[in-house]
């Protein structure tokens, strides 16, 4: 999807919007971490993290084989690159350290989005990704329970195995409340596609908007099928900013 949305310009970029603790679960020391925007010279990072180990987890990107298909990487540079230039990505780094322990590429989605248009005859799995994120928000209906023009979006929250354990998703999600009220958002809804993350994300305060087995995916509208998954549900949830 792609819109005319820009950051304002009177709020500073980059910025660190929350700060934590938390316990090492092996250590049980007590790190410090920032929460804050993904700055400029770190894209070309960012987008190898999504490429290389997010596309690899993720379950409907594993099931639908996206990181063996060039045609899909391809294409999933082009959406993460144009998420990225909007400038409302958030990583979180340990205090005193530049290493990205969690990122989540965030994008403005707004009721004048327009579908990227691909030449006819592509073919590339994460087409199907890209149909069935269509059907869920539209059913879900985000724009309409909060009356609002646009909300935070998002495709795509990763932490790296040697930071799980410390509560960096959920603390990544709640950041979105303090830079959502900064940027003009008073809404944020995720596709949260597995049991960990919809329950990070409850616990947070996301609430469920559209709820579908992925078998009835492939039964019913959008008729698109996700084998071997491991959680059953696929779940569109938002949250209230303001």
């Amino acid at each position: 999807m792609s819109n005319d949305w820009t950051r304002p310009s009177n709020v500073e970029f980059p910025k660190v919007w929350t700060t934590f603790q938390a316990k090492h679960p092996t250590t049980q020391e007590i790190w410090k971490f920032e929460v804050k925007d993904l700055p400029v010279e770190r894209f070309d990072e960012a987008e190898d993290i999504m490429i290389e180990h997010f596309l690899n987890e993720e379950q409907m990107c594993k099931s639908k084989g996206v990181s063996n298909d060039p045609v899909s990487l391809v294409l999933a540079r082009v959406y993460y690159r144009k998420m990225l230039e909007k400038k409302i990505t958030l990583i979180c780094t340990r205090e005193g350290s530049d290493e990205i322990a969690g990122i989540n590429v965030l994008e403005p989605a707004t009721k004048d989005d327009e579908k990227i248009v691909l030449p006819e005859g592509t073919d590339a799995s994460v087409l199907d990704l890209q149909v069935v994120t269509e059907f869920v928000t539209k059913q879900a209906g985000i724009y309409e329970k909060y009356s609002v023009d646009k909300y935070i979006s998002a495709w795509g929250l990763y932490v790296f195995p040697k930071f799980r354990g410390m509560g960096i998703g959920g603390e990544i999600l709640k950041a979105r409340i303090p830079l959502g009220k900064a940027l003009g958002f008073s809404a944020t809804g995720t596709l949260f596609t597995s049991s960990t993350s919809q329950a990070i994300a409850k616990k947070v305060g996301f609430v469920d908007d559209y709820v579908v087995t992925y078998e009835d995916l492939g039964k019913k509208e959008p008729y698109i099928e996700f084998p071997n998954v491991t959680s059953p549900l696929l779940k569109v949830m938002s949250l209230r900013i303001d």
